[in-house]
């Protein structure tokens, strides 16, 4: 399966990786078991690491149906994707628009390490961390 998850309850944070071409149906099935996870509540920031998608396989359809069924966090913590490339980021941007649109905390998308650094430390969360969750000695800066 292309998409994985961990829960870090001591960090509250969830950490999302795929990798290969990622349909609309498996990701929302990692929201689904993101959400009946015991050790998930809404006080976990989530960190996607998207890097390793070849292609998205999203349309305007499925950037909408993720919007309405993503995870839903409280509004003081962060919503991370992390990308490498500008289709990426561009469908990236288009989930962010659609995430405003139902509410939900927004998403930052970005292919900057300074700005997932920045964003982890402003709600509390350990940059090295998560660097061990996706198994990364760091997240490389991609732009």
């Amino acid at each position: 399966m292309p998409v994985a998850y961990q829960i870090d309850t001591h960090q509250r944070l969830v950490c999302i990786s795929a990798t290969g071409t990622v349909t609309v149906a498996e990701l929302l099935a990692l929201f689904d078991a993101i959400r009946g996870d015991t050790d998930f509540t809404p006080d976990c920031s989530l960190f996607s690491d998207y890097r390793g998608i070849r292609p998205l396989d999203l349309d305007v359809d499925g950037i909408d149906a993720l919007a309405q069924n993503a995870v839903d966090i409280e509004p003081h913590r962060c919503r991370i994707i992390l990308v490498d490339n500008t289709l990426n980021y561009g469908i990236g941007r288009m989930y962010q628009s659609h995430m405003e649109i139902y509410a939900k905390t927004p998403a930052l998308i970005t292919s900057s390490l300074t700005t997932v650094r920045d964003e982890l430390t402003r709600v509390g969360i350990d940059y090295n961390r998560v660097c061990q969750m996706i198994g990364s000695s760091s997240l490389p800066n991609t732009r």
